[in-house]
């Protein structure tokens, strides 16, 4: 008779809780790694176990422990722990003993973070029966790295599979709170719009405003023409242009005039002597 636990974990040899059938892949992987890390243990002191199987796992609740090795430890070969632990791991996976001798190693992805359920343990699987082909460059250190990183794989995808299957009603209450939420959303930006005047209250006009001319004050500038004129456009308001760059102001002591025209802002040097009206302006 099975014996459990007051909060319902297992308790006893691992053989009577597989008498009842195959472990849930989490567990499964779980009780592996504790198995592969109590025979790294003794591996890694010279040693081997000698008599590793499902009989001879202690349940402890949610941990699994390995008997101390028997007599025979001495003259058991670690590579033969190897093959056991993948015996028993393939027994925790499918609810079976595997059949004396090699066996044909499954196709399996490469797990990931993406991988469901299925794919992780045909991933077990292979790896069960590479231990139990004895492997020559697999050892229970490579091993127990492999289920490792299954278990872990196990419960980060059994995380969203339980949040899915926890409540399905709750779902459709979020769902109908999100879509009430949206509903007084659009609401609110409908209110906020602000509403346009009535046409009553637009000011209608006849005619278009009359906006009066720019006034300039010109009383400052002298507008009296001189008697030259622009040579590109004809204008004759001309008037003396200050020097903009060194040569500019070399040729004004010189005595060359540098001319602008006031209608068309064209400059201009000129080599003969000019009459500029009284009051004519340096710019």
């Amino acid at each position: 008779m099975e014996r459990r636990s007051h909060n319902g974990l297992p308790e006893g040899t691992l053989a009577e809780e597989l008498a009842r059938g195959p472990l849930p892949l989490a567990a499964a992987l779980r009780y592996a790694t504790e198995i592969a890390a109590g025979l790294r243990s003794i591996h890694a002191e010279g040693g081997a176990h000698g008599s590793v199987s499902a009989a001879t796992v202690i349940m402890g609740g949610p941990r699994a422990m390995l008997t101390s090795p028997n007599g025979n430890s001495r003259q058991a070969r670690q590579q033969g722990d190897v093959a056991a632990f993948g015996a028993v791991l393939l027994q925790m996976l499918t609810g079976s003993k595997p059949a004396p001798g090699l066996i044909a190693v499954p196709p399996a992805p490469r797990p990931s973070l993406h991988s469901g359920p299925e794919e992780l343990k045909m991933a077990a699987l292979r790896l069960a029966c590479r231990c139990i082909n004895e492997e020559p460059l697999l050892d229970i250190q490579k091993a127990l790295t492999e289920i490792r990183t299954l278990a872990m794989l196990a419960r980060y995808t059994e995380k969203p599979l339980a949040a899915k299957q926890r409540a399905p009603a709750a779902g459709v209450a979020a769902d109908a709170e999100s879509r009430d939420a949206a509903a007084a959303a659009a609401r609110g930006r409908r209110e906020r719009v602000r509403p346009k005047p009535p046409r009553s209250l637009i000011p209608e006009f006849e005619t278009p405003p009359v906006i009066p001319p720019l006034q300039l004050d010109t009383s400052a500038v002298d507008q009296t023409p001189s008697d030259v004129h622009c040579p590109r456009c004809g204008s004759a308001y001309i008037y003396y242009s200050k020097g903009r760059n060194r040569f500019e102001r070399l040729l004004i002591r010189l005595g060359i005039p540098i001319c602008r025209c006031h209608r068309c802002y064209y400059r201009y040097i000129v080599f003969m002597r000019m009459n500029f009206p009284k009051g004519a302006l340096l710019e």
